[in-house]
């Protein structure tokens, strides 16, 4: 999930959060603002290959089962008051005006989240469950490379892939129209600034239309990883530093790890990291593997100071004949 909220959204919801009519004049040019989810399962198979004695290439194919995917842009929200009195006062609104404009789009495909309109205006958005909504296909890409006897080098390329939606679980609702307040119906400019939210949906002013929902692809957002590690202690313990950068929506995010792993045993590994950009320098990871089984965090839960939190739980289950151990 990611969200791109501009700075004059929060102007604007500071303004009329004031008590009495400090939002008599308003002049806000809004724009911009971006909410992506894309939520999905998968399935993969992967295949590891040492090319020699330095180099092991290896990718992953996966099939993706879409749970939905949410985009919803808002180019431009433009709100202007010019109201002679009390606000609240009818009588004020004789010779007042105020107006708002709006140019939007909302595109979701989910099973189990239906958008909830009144008179065709988007509302709310209703949750009643899960179900696959699309399906697509992805590839993962790595290798590595040992340097030196005890340092190696190693990349990847994660994510490759897309997620066709279909038509059956899309909606489409727009929004391009330019609203006009007077003495009439000034009681719904008051509700609309004064709401509070900045997910306002009376302020969206988005509408449902049918005629354009059709199935639609979207792609990943894809990872690149580059990282180098150096073994001690007869390889049984080993530091390391990994930078990622994820392609994310609205914007692409960068991470530096450090870490220690001990790996006393080929089924007993157990590892500790430090990120410092994202979580702002407060952040710590652990990760264990025990056999197959391996569970871990790259970003600790530390309460309502974590600003990220990542949790994998999996099991592994190699293919093939075991190298001989000599």
């Amino acid at each position: 999930m990611g969200a791109q909220i501009p700075r004059t959204m929060f102007d604007f919801l500071r303004e009329t959060d004031r008590i009495g009519t400090s939002w008599q004049h308003l002049d806000y040019d809004i724009r911009n603002g971006k909410l992506e989810i894309n939520a999905y399962t998968e399935l993969g198979v992967g295949y590891a290959r040492e090319i020699n004695e330095r180099l092991t290439v290896g990718g992953r194919l996966k099939v993706l089962l879409g749970m939905g995917n949410l985009n919803m842009h808002i180019n431009r929200i433009g709100i202007q008051s010019d109201i002679n009195g009390n606000a609240y006062d009818p009588y004020s609104w004789a010779n007042s005006n105020a107006s708002i404009r709006v140019d939007a789009r909302l595109e979701s495909s989910f099973r189990g989240m239906d958008l909830v309109a009144d008179n065709g205006y988007v509302n709310d958005f209703d949750f009643n469950g899960f179900g696959i909504g699309g399906y697509g296909g992805a590839v993962d890409l790595g290798a590595s490379y040992r340097l030196l006897d005890k340092l190696t080098l190693s990349a990847s390329v994660l994510d490759l892939g897309f997620i066709s939606w279909s038509k059956g679980s899309t909606n489409v609702a727009e929004a391009s129209t330019e609203r006009k307040y007077d003495q009439h119906n000034y009681m719904e400019f008051v509700d609309i600034v004064e709401s509070g939210s900045v997910m306002n949906y009376d302020l969206f002013g988005l509408k449902l239309d049918d005629k354009l929902a059709k199935s639609r692809t979207t792609s990943l957002q894809s990872t690149v990883v580059v990282g180098a590690e150096y073994e001690l202690l007869d390889d049984w313990l080993a530091f390391g530093v990994l930078s990622t950068t994820r392609f994310t929506k609205p914007k692409t995010q960068t991470e530096v790890t450090l870490s220690a792993n001990m790996h006393p045993k080929s089924w007993l590994n157990v590892a500790a990291s430090y990120s410092m950009i994202q979580s702002a320098g407060k952040s710590f990871g652990l990760a264990f593997k025990l056999g197959p089984v391996f569970v871990g965090t790259d970003y600790m839960f530390l309460g309502s100071n974590s600003k990220n939190v990542n949790a994998y739980l999996g099991i592994s289950v190699p293919l093939g004949a075991r190298p001989n151990a000599n």
